[in-house]
């Protein structure tokens, strides 16, 4: 077949709908493996609180970008865009169809639109900027990010203080607007692409997402999260289910309390990956029950 005849196919979704599951099915009746698009996933020991695939799983399909980087191993968008689209053209050699599934928006925009490498931030800027929130809360983040770059604040939620910590990070290391690294250009593609977005009714999503993490729970989240402690301030750990059980373990919450603001956390997440999604152009949807 020519490269014109083969096609990548983008599964995507909220968390807790089931994307996993139906990605297996599809994986195994196209016959190809999965490249995994979860920001988390892709660090090593981080599998509960990720719901990563199963060792039964990635041995009935193999899988790309699941448990291959240290958690102290910084790793973005740009970059698991560029790895991915390497790995599809690799997959394109022997098969027709290439899969790649998750839900991590960052990286599925990075597949659809160009973006201009952005580079790491100085750690010590990071490491601030966090101080800065943690002691004086959101406002003089909100309002140094209104000042160097009010362009990306208008379009991300006013209260969402992690978009706009990365936003200056960005700003303070290169002096460059963090929305200027974004070129919004729709990218190439030498095949056919299509975006499958799962759904399903709000309140069955919501009811999985809870026992989800209840299912995490019982398989050891707390665990994990104590041997993870020693890296909590890699930005892989700042991630729903690791920042609640960090602060329970800190004595900050009980573990019930800690549990339910996981809970909340994520369905407040679903939320907006749902919106995002749905903003995707030309986006099949295909709806669960």
């Amino acid at each position: 077949m020519t490269h014109a005849d083969k096609r990548l196919i983008i599964l995507t979704g909220p968390t807790g709908v089931g994307k996993s599951a139906y990605a297996m099915e599809l994986a195994q009746r196209l016959s190809t493996p999965i490249i995994s698009a979860d920001s988390r996933q892709i660090y090593k020991g981080m599998s509960i609180g990720t719901d990563a695939p199963s060792r039964e799983d990635m041995r009935a399909v193999p899988h790309y970008f699941v448990a291959t980087r240290e958690v102290t191993s910084p790793y973005n968008a740009y970059d698991f865009a560029s790895d991915a689209l390497e790995l599809v053209d690799e997959i394109h050699l022997s098969h027709d169809t290439a899969l790649i599934v998750g839900g991590s928006m960052m990286y599925i925009q990075a597949l659809l639109y160009e973006m201009d490498p952005i580079p790491e931030p100085d750690p010590e800027v990071r490491r601030s900027l966090w101080e800065c929130f943690e002691t004086e809360g959101i406002e003089p983040i909100r309002s140094r990010l209104a000042e160097v770059d009010p362009l990306y604040l208008a379009t991300i939620d006013g209260n969402n203080h992690k978009r706009m910590i990365r936003a200056l990070e960005v700003w303070l290391t290169t002096h460059r607007p963090f929305s200027s690294w974004h070129t919004h250009r729709s990218r190439a593609f030498p095949y056919e692409v299509e975006v499958w977005g799962i759904f399903r009714p709000r309140e069955i999503l919501y009811e999985r997402i809870n026992k989800r993490v209840d299912q995490m729970l019982e398989r050891g989240l707390v665990d994990e999260v104590r041997r993870l402690l020693p890296y909590r301030d890699c930005n892989a750990l700042n991630t729903i289910g690791y920042k609640e059980v960090i602060q329970y373990l800190d004595g900050q919450c009980s573990l019930d309390e800690a549990i339910h603001r996981v809970k909340k956390s994520s369905r407040v997440y679903a939320r907006k990956q749902i919106t995002f999604f749905g903003k995707i152009p030309g986006i099949k949807p295909i709806l669960l029950e």
